[in-house]
């Protein structure tokens, strides 16, 4: 079946509040060659247990059950995908920054929990290198009208503090910027953001 291509936000959330449609989209942008791999040992032998919604390793090792958010910036959060990829489509194609207030007005989450998503999709794609091969500088590139410290990560004129070029498919963008998140493994985010908080702190 072709992947439904959303062109709009209010697209993007009916399409995406389809739980098989979510997860055949993540499938092919995390595992391009269609074959589903362990996020603990790499190994592809792996079964699809469909009433749970997770895979399990054959590997025989500890946490041998994964997700399609084990080992990515999504890991251990509560919410679905229904949630995660329209703040994708956000992040990717918002003309402004992206504010919490709009996330929880859009996506009928508390503002907290708004202002959560945005906060790790920050630290997600600041971890983002092109090195795993996926550079986004033909959709975003560097802004010469701001100071590049306005922008936080994850203002959507401003991923990588850098504007939109214009032209680029909306739908490309966002499955470029989803793809990228989704190469970032959770231990290294972990990692930089404890960084971060440590820097804050009074020495």
């Amino acid at each position: 079946m072709a992947a439904r291509q959303p062109q709009t936000l209010e697209e993007a959330i009916r399409t995406y509040a389809d739980p098989e449609v979510c997860r055949e989209l993540v499938i092919g942008l995390r595992w391009p060659g269609g074959k589903v791999t362990c996020p603990v040992c790499g190994s592809d032998r792996a079964r699809y247990l469909a009433r749970a919604g997770v895979w399990k390793c054959a590997g025989g090792h500890a946490r041998a059950k994964f997700s399609l958010k084990s080992g990515t910036p999504l890991q251990n959060s509560a919410l679905g995908l229904d949630k995660w990829l329209p703040l994708a489509w956000m992040l990717a194609n918002s003309t402004a920054r992206v504010r919490s207030v709009e996330v929880h007005r859009r996506l009928g989450v508390t503002q907290k929990t708004a202002w959560l998503m945005l906060h790790r999709g920050s630290h997600a794609i600041e971890a983002h290198e092109p090195s795993r091969g996926l550079d986004l500088s033909d959709i975003y590139r560097e802004s010469k009208k701001r100071d590049p410290g306005e922008w936080p990560a994850w203002a959507g004129a401003g991923v990588a503090r850098g504007e939109m070029v214009e032209g680029a498919p909306a739908f490309e963008r966002f499955c470029r910027v989803l793809q990228a998140v989704l190469r970032v493994p959770y231990a290294e985010m972990r990692r930089r953001r404890q960084r971060k908080r440590r820097k804050r702190e009074p020495s």
